[in-house]
C-alpha cells in the first residue's frame, strides 16, 4: 500500500556531516550516490532589480522600487502592489515602473541558478546515471533532477542534516574532559534538569529556547522525556489550541472524557488529546480497521488536505467498505463506536492532521532537548562556552540572551587575553573565558598562530612583546589596535590609554629584532625599553564603546547596569519580552514603555516640511524601533542622540514586518532615575505573613524611599507605623531580592 519511498531524515554534527556522505558513498559505490541540484528562483525583489538591469532602467530607480516590496516570506509583486500604497501609485503613474513591474512578474518565480541541497543524498540500486542525468559543481556530483522529481521517480532520498547543536555537545564534552558523562546513559528522570526546565530556565536548551516555548514549559511543569515529546508536538499552529486543555488534564486527569472507550489506550498518553500523526493512524486501525498502509495513504489524504479523498475515507471510517476496492475495512459503526461519535472523531482528526508531528520526529528532539538540558544543569559552564562558541561560527545572534543568561548565573564572562584566551570561548574556574576568535579583525588563523607562539615559547610578557614574536605572522597594526580595543593586553602593565596613544612607538619593530638578533639581555623588548608616559585610562563609558566596537557586546559590564534594578521596579518590560511576547501581552496599540541606548537615529522630513525620527533602542536583550511623529520629535527630539540612554513610552504598532512604539514621550536616564526614587516601593505579602515580611526586610540606613506593603488577601496597601523609609541603591535591591522574589517588589 505503500505509493512512494520512507522518509529518511537524520541528524549529524555540522563539523563531521561530509564524513557521512563519504562513507555512504564508499559503502554503496560512489557512482551509486549523488547529492541533490536545487533551483533558487526569482523572489519578487531580485526579479525587479534584474529585469531593471536587462532593460537599462537606473539603479537608482531599480532599486527603489524593489525596497518598496516587503522581504516577508512568500511576498509576490502582485501582493505587494496590493499592500504598498506608494508601490501602487507609482505603478498607476509612472510607465517606466509599470513596465519593470510588468517585466519582474514574468519572471518572478523563474529559476536563476542552481546550488546544491542542503542535506539531499540520493541512492540507486545500480549507477545513478542509469537513471537521472548528472553534473558535477565544485567537484560535488549532483543530480539535474530536483528532489521532487527524484521522489515521482521512486528514487530512495536520505536527509543528511547538520545540526549545529549535535556539535555543541560534542564540544562541551571535549571542554568537560576525562570526567564527560556518557550521553547514552545519562538518567532520563534527572529532578534537577526538570526542575531547571519548569522554572523557565531553557536559553540555549534545543527547542525550548523561544519565550512561547518557555511559557509552555512553565505551565506543563515536564517530569518525563513523553511530556518534552508532547510540547514539541503542541507547540505548532493547529496543535497550539490544543494546549490549554492538554495543560488542564495532565492537571486534573480525573475530568478527562473520552469519546468512546477505544480511545483510551491510544489517548491517555496525551491526557485525552490528539498529539500525533502515530494516534491518528491507530484510531484509523484500532476503530475502523484500516490496515497499517491504508491508515499511513488517509493520514497523508488528510495533510495535503485533499477534500475529495477524505470525504471518500469518511464513509469508510464511519461504516467501513466490503473491499470492492482492494482494501476491506470493518468501520466504527461495526465496532460498536456510535454513527455520531464516529463523525465527531473523524472531524477531530480530520482538522488536526494536516498540522500534526510525527511522535518518532518529537521523541528524537525531545531527548536531543532533554540531553542539552542535562548538560546545561550539570556542566554549565562547558555548555555555554560550546553554545557561545557556536553563535561566532554562524549560530545566530542570541549571543547578548547566552551572556545574560551567564551573567545571571553568576557566571562572569571574563575579557580576551593573549595569555589566557583560546581560539573559541573556555571554561576557566573564575567563569568563561572570551575566545580571541571573536574579535572583530583576528581571524581564525591569526588566533592559532598567536596561541602557538605563546604555547612554543611562553606568555608574551608586553605588548611589545607580543609584536615583536607576532610579526613574522603578519599581525598588522588593526588586528593589534582590535585586541586592545577589547582589553586582551590588559593585564601586561599599561592601560589602553598608553597602549593606543603610543602603539607606533611601541610597536616599531628594527631589522636586528626581525633578523632574530636578541639583545644583550636575551629579551626581545618591552615598554621598559622605551618611554611611555604615564596617562590617566578612558572613561568607564569609552571602554565599553571600545569592548562593543570589536566584540559587538559590552565586556567590563554594561551601561544600563547602573539603572537595571529601577529598571525592574518600575515594571519596564524589556525588547525581547515585546518583540516575542509568548502571552499576547503586547498586542497593537497596547501602552508600553522601554528603557535603553539609542543605537541607532533616522531622521525624516515629512511632505509638510516637519522632522520625524525612526529610533532604535536596544537594552540587554535586544532592540526595537521607536517611530518618534512630528509632534512628539518636537518636544522630545534633543534627548534622542544616538548613544544616549532614555526611557520612551508609546503604543505598541503590530504590522508585518513585527512590532515597533510608537513614541508619546522620551525621558533621559536622569529624568526616569530621579522619577523613579521618588516613587514608593511596595512589597507585596499577605495579612498573615506581613510581621515576617517586615522582619525580614534587609537593614538600611533611613533613606530616600519609603516602603509600604500589597497584602493580596485583603486587596489593600498598609504602610508602618513610624514611616518606614530605606536608602535603595543597586547593592540593597540585591539584598531584598535574595529575600523576596523579584515578581513581589515593585515601585508604586
Amino acid at each position: 500500500e505503500r505509493v512512494s519511498m520512507p522518509d529518511f531524515d537524520i541528524d549529524f554534527c555540522v563539523d563531521r556531516r561530509g564524513e557521512v556522505i563519504d562513507y555512504v558513498a564508499s559503502k554503496y559505490g560512489r557512482d551509486r550516490v549523488a547529492q541533490i541540484i536545487t533551483f533558487d528562483t526569482l523572489l519578487a525583489r531580485s526579479a525587479v532589480r534584474d529585469a531593471g538591469r536587462a532593460m537599462g532602467i537606473s539603479y537608482g530607480v531599480c532599486d527603489a522600487t524593489a525596497k518598496l516590496i516587503s522581504p516577508e516570506l512568500n511576498m509576490t509583486i502582485a501582493k505587494a502592489l496590493e499592500k504598498e500604497e506608494k508601490l501602487k501609485r507609482l505603478y498607476s503613474t509612472e510607465p517606466e515602473v509599470r513596465r519593470l513591474l510588468d517585466m519582474a512578474s514574468k519572471l518572478e518565480g523563474m529559476p536563476r541558478n542552481t546550488s546544491v541541497h542542503a542535506a539531499g543524498v540520493v541512492l540507486a540500486s545500480g549507477p545513478v546515471s542509469d537513471s537521472v542525468p548528472l553534473r558535477i559543481s565544485h567537484d560535488v556530483v549532483t543530480t539535474q533532477y530536483p528532489m521532487s522529481v527524484l521522489e515521482s521517480l521512486g528514487m530512495l532520498k536520505i536527509d543528511f542534516l547538520g545540526l549545529r547543536n549535535l556539535t555543541i555537545i560534542e564540544n562541551c564534552l571535549k571542554r568537560i574532559g576525562s570526567n564527560r558523562p556518557d550521553m547514552n546513559s545519562i538518567p532520563t528522570d534527572d529532578a534537577e534538569v526538570f526542575r531547571m526546565m519548569s522554572e523557565g530556565s531553557t536559553s540555549a536548551v534545543f527547542q525550548f529556547e523561544s519565550r512561547g516555548m518557555r511559557a509552555l514549559i512553565m505551565k506543563l511543569k515536564p517530569s518525563s522525556i513523553e511530556d518534552l515529546t508532547a510540547a514539541i508536538a503542541l507547540y505548532r499552529p493547529g496543535p497550539m489550541e490544543s494546549i490549554p486543555v492538554y495543560l488542564h488534564n495532565k492537571n486534573h486527569p480525573e475530568e478527562i472524557r473520552y469519546d468512546c472507550p477505544e480511545l483510551e489506550d491510544i489517548l491517555s498518553v496525551t491526557y485525552g488529546c490528539i498529539v500525533y500523526q502515530e494516534q491518528v493512524m491507530e484510531i484509523f486501525r484500532k476503530l475502523a480497521g484500516y490496515t497499517y498502509g491504508g491508515a499511513d495513504l488517509v493520514r497523508r489524504a488528510m495533510a495535503k488536505k485533499k477534500h475529495d479523498v477524505m470525504e471518500n475515507e469518511r464513509r469508510r471510517f464511519i461504516y467501513g467498505s466490503d473491499g470492492s476496492d482492494g482494501t476491506p475495512c470493518r468501520g466504527a459503526v461495526a465496532s460498536g463506536v456510535p454513527e455520531k461519535v464516529a463523525e465527531t472523531i473523524f472531524e477531530r482528526m480530520s482538522a488536526f492532521a494536516s498540522y500534526a508531528f510525527n511522535k518518532s520526529h518529537a521523541a528524537a528532539y525531545a531527548y536531543l532537548a532533554y540531553q542539552t538540558a542535562y548538560l546545561k544543569c550539570h556542566y554549565f559552564k562547558e555548555y555555554m562556552a560550546s553554545v557561545m562558541s557556536a553563535c561566532l561560527n554562524g549560530a545566530g545572534g542570541k549571543f547578548m540572551e547566552y551572556m545574560n543568561e551567564c551573567r545571571a548565573s553568576g557566571v562572569s564572562i571574563i575579557k580576551p587575553s593573549v595569555n589566557e584566551s583560546g581560539v573559541d570561548f573556555t571554561a576557566v574556574p573564575d567563569g568563561i573565558r572570551f575566545g580571541l576568535s571573536a574579535v572583530k579583525n583576528i581571524g581564525r588563523a591569526v588566533v592559532n598562530d598567536i596561541i602557538s607562539e605563546r604555547e612554543n615559547y611562553g606568555n608574551y610578557r608586553s605588548l611589545r612583546d607580543f609584536a615583536v614574536r607576532t610579526k613574522k605572522y603578519g599581525i598588522s597594526r588593526r588586528m593589534t589596535e582590535s585586541l586592545i580595543y577589547a582589553g586582551a593586553f590588559d593585564d601586561l602593565g599599561l592601560n589602553r590609554r598608553q597602549m593606543l596613544e603610543n602603539l607606533d612607538t611601541i610597536v616599531t619593530v628594527n631589522s636586528s629584532v626581525i633578523e632574530g638578533q636578541l639583545d644583550l639581555f636575551g629579551g626581545s623588548g618591552t615598554e621598559n625599553d622605551i618611554y611611555v608616559p604615564d596617562a590617566p585610562e578612558y572613561p568607564y563609558t569609552e571602554l565599553l564603546a571600545m569592548e562593543k566596537e570589536v566584540t559587538g557586546i559590552f565586556m567590563s559590564g554594561h551601561p544600563l547596569e547602573e539603572y537595571d534594578y529601577l529598571v525592574k521596579l518600575s515594571r519596564i518590560p524589556d525588547t525581547a519580552e515585546i518583540t516575542e511576547d509568548p502571552f499576547g501581552k503586547y498586542t497593537d496599540q497596547s501602552e508600553v514603555s522601554v528603557f535603553g541606548t539609542v543605537v541607532a537615529e533616522k531622521s525624516h522630513t515629512t511632505k509638510k516640511g516637519d522632522r520625524m525620527s525612526f529610533v532604535t533602542i536596544e537594552d540587554t536583550t535586544g532592540k526595537i524601533e521607536c517611530v518618534v511623529f512630528p509632534d512628539v520629535w518636537k518636544n522630545y527630539g534633543a534627548k534622542l542622540k544616538k548613544e544616549s540612554t532614555v526611557r520612551i513610552t508609546g503604543k505598541i504598532s503590530e504590522k508585518d514586518k513585527g512590532k515597533n512604539i510608537i513614541a508619546s514621550a522620551v525621558f533621559t536616564a536622569d529624568e526616569f532615575k530621579n522619577a523613579a526614587l521618588r516613587r514608593k516601593l511596595c512589597i507585596s505579602t499577605t495579612s498573615k505573613e506581613l510581621k515576617e515580611a517586615m522582619s525580614l526586610l534587609p537593614p538600611s540606613e533611613a533613606g530616600n524611599i519609603k516602603v509600604c506593603f500589597y497584602l493580596s488577601d485583603l486587596r489593600k496597601i498598609i504602610a508602618p507605623q513610624g514611616e518606614l523609609s530605606v536608602d535603595l541603591t543597586r547593592e540593597y535591591y540585591t539584598e531584598l531580592t535574595a529575600v523576596f522574589p523579584p515578581d513581589k517588589i515593585a515601585f508604586i
